[in-house]
């Protein structure tokens, strides 16, 4: 099935690490419900996942470590489950990554083991928990396996409003293509997107900024 757009957060930023590392994508075709696709409610409690409970992760990620992750990756949908650390060890955990702050829009999850991780080719992979979704991983350890650094996920309820916002403002393709249009005017609408059915779209400048007081 193809894609046929992509909405991010509009605060979204890529360097020196991630922020606000969230997107929606907009199908090509309705998706048929079955056993094997199915909805997931966001998580709506202020709180993050307890620490040393479990999440669960799926993805389709490097199934080895060190230099030939790049390569090793599965072609099959693979789940983990791992273990939600405390905000004190996940900042302790990227302490030396240049520029970045654990804020309160993130939890980290890991094994120590090092036997199974979210890390390459995971990223956007989601973290559920009692069958509802905690985050959306945005970035992980550069070696997969890495003993002491964490899978880094977004929560979702810190996004909800943003999400509730893009779905109701863009219900028809040929919206969503004038949205990433004024992010990228480079996109091209999809073949079967006339010219003149793309519509004027309101921004999304009023999405809710995070509440900091929940950590």
């Amino acid at each position: 099935m193809d894609v046929a757009g992509a909405v991010r957060h509009p605060k979204f930023e890529e360097e020196p690490v991630p922020h606000a590392d969230i997107a929606l994508l907009k199908l090509s075709e309705n998706l048929v419900f079955g056993s094997d696709i199915n909805l997931i409610k966001i998580y709506e409690g202020m709180k993050e996942p307890y620490s040393q409970s479990f999440v669960v992760v799926t993805g389709w990620g490097a199934v080895r470590g060190g230099d030939t992750a790049f390569r090793d990756h599965t072609p099959d949908l693979l789940t983990a489950r791992l273990k939600v650390r405390t905000r004190h060890y996940c900042r302790d955990a990227y302490q030396l990554v240049n520029g970045f702050q654990f804020t309160p829009d993130f939890f980290c999850a890991s094994l120590r083991n090092g036997t199974r991780d979210a890390c390459l080719f995971d990223a956007g992979a989601p973290g559920v928990q009692h069958n509802k979704l905690m985050g959306v991983m945005s970035f992980g350890p550069e070696r997969c396996g890495h003993e002491y650094q964490p899978a880094v996920f977004v929560k979702a309820f810190y996004f909800r409003d943003f999400v509730k916002h893009t779905i109701s403002s863009y219900k028809s393709t040929a919206d969503l293509i004038e949205a990433i249009r004024d992010i990228d005017p480079s996109i091209i609408p999809p073949v079967h997107v006339k010219s003149d059915e793309i519509a004027p779209y309101g921004h999304m400048d009023e999405v809710t900024k995070p509440d900091d007081r929940h950590d």
